[in-house]
């Protein structure tokens, strides 16, 4: 049988058990160890979603601003804005082709770039039906939006502006517009002008 005393006669004390002010403490550092871990993993996970934003808003952005480019460089004209009024908010008016070769600004041949700023979103109209002539861009503007829906080319435009310079003959539009996705946003900057 083992014996139970020391050299001096005593009783040992022999634990086979953790105390109770043991246990509390791995709990404690235990829990401490995991919450460091889930804020790493969390933190993580929320720099993903971020760059995942501003990745798709820069995307978009860069999108919109080639569209812009191609369709003013392929237009004849730029009516709106003008000579007279070289800064034009929201909207552009493109004579985008002379397909019956006549010289005249008809509703077939003209394209409406537009944004609306209750939806934010960038809107393309060309009109259909009749062919009715147009000489300035705000007859031609007040025609279109009043029969036709238009296409959506963007969402989240929360800002777009045109500038003319350059003269009648071969102007360079700049445009300017800012973007938002999921919170994130981003500013453009472009410039062209038409063939």
């Amino acid at each position: 049988m083992p014996s139970f005393t020391t050299a001096n006669g005593r009783f040992a004390k022999h634990s086979a058990a953790f105390t109770l002010v043991e246990l509390l403490m791995a709990v404690t550092i235990t829990a401490l160890i995991g919450l460091a871990v889930g804020s790493i993993f969390y933190a993580t996970a929320q720099g993903d979603a971020w760059q995942k934003s501003a990745r798709n808003t820069l995307v978009k952005g860069q999108v919109l601003n080639s569209r812009l480019d191609s369709t003013i460089r392929s237009s004849l004209e730029v009516m709106q804005p003008s000579d007279a009024s070289p800064v034009s908010n929201n909207t552009l008016v493109l004579w985008a082709a002379d397909s019956n070769g006549d010289s005249a600004k008809q509703n077939s041949e003209m394209q409406l770039i537009e944004r609306d700023s209750v939806t934010n979103e960038l809107r393309s109209f060309i009109a259909t039906g009749d062919d009715s002539s147009f000489t300035n861009a705000e007859e031609y503007r007040t025609a279109v939006l009043a029969a036709q829906t238009g296409s959506r080319w963007a969402t989240g435009i929360t800002a777009l502006s045109f500038t003319r310079a350059g003269g009648t003959a071969s102007p360079l539009i700049s445009f300017r517009f800012t973007i938002e996705v999921d919170g994130t946003s981003h500013t453009a900057i472009g410039a062209a002008s038409p063939r």
